[in-house]
């Protein structure tokens, strides 16, 4: 039987590179947060599972967990949502901060507490939290995304301590900016988006195919990776630092 991977969120450009990598590796695909759409076309049916229910739910996630668990047996979780909503403290309501914040954060806390149990039982596996360096670096124009990989970073870092145990592996990907970042979190306050491409040390920013390849081999490379938070921005940190 075909091992089965769990990707948060199939529509966003960080799932889509994930799914094709990894089904390319024999998996089969467990889609949170998306229905089918053109993309997946190129798949077999057979192969997918889409969960559109509505993942910062408590009650759909508990729903989608036994879904799953009917399928078949779980073998990784890829925690990568990914919402970037741009705007002032000054003209922010809580309802913004908190729409953002569950999708940021509040469902991979659900994810991670209705569906490790079923790696748990096995005993091994891995959860791969697709993070951000804006988990320590601050955007300038997006405080609730910055805020959000914050609490996603210590999120994971307790993980590793609570799942570490039980033999699954989880890693943080600190993932670097990618060209369309360049506009979404171009902010007055901060040149960290300024000329993202004439800055980056290898004069272009991360693919998500990139990010995808560097989070999948985290996942199997044995268990002294657990606990790893790996920046993946291309030493773009570093060059920002200097300037």
């Amino acid at each position: 039987m075909k091992p089965i991977a769990l990707i948060t969120d199939g529509k966003n450009p960080m799932g889509q590179a994930l799914a094709l990598k990894l089904y390319d590796k024999g998996y089969r695909l467990a889609l949170m947060n998306t229905e089918k759409f053109n993309f997946y076309n190129q798949f077999n049916d057979e192969d997918l599972l889409f969960l559109s229910l509505d993942f910062t739910s408590e009650t759909d996630v508990i729903k989608m967990a036994e879904t799953v668990e009917n399928w078949g047996e779980l073998d990784c979780i890829y925690f990568n949502a990914r919402d970037i909503k741009v705007f002032d403290i000054e003209n922010s309501t809580s309802e913004d901060v908190f729409k953002s914040t569950d999708i940021n954060l509040k469902s991979t806390f659900l994810v991670c507490r209705y569906f490790s149990d079923q790696l748990i039982k096995r005993q091994k596996g891995a959860c791969v939290f697709c993070g951000s360096v804006h988990s320590d670096k601050p955007t300038g124009a997006s405080f609730v995304y910055a805020s959000s990989m914050g609490g996603l970073k210590m999120f994971f870092r307790e993980m590793t301590l609570q799942l570490g145990r039980q033999g699954i592996i989880c890693t943080y990907i600190e993932c670097g900016p990618v060209m369309e970042d360049e506009e979404l979190l171009i902010s007055e306050r901060s040149s960290i988006y300024d000329d993202l491409a004439v800055l980056h040390p290898r004069r272009k920013p991360a693919t998500w195919d990139e990010l995808a390849q560097i989070a999948i081999m985290s996942a199997s490379n044995g268990t002294l990776l657990n606990g790893s938070e790996i920046r993946a921005d291309g030493g773009y940190l570093f060059a920002y630092i200097e300037r």
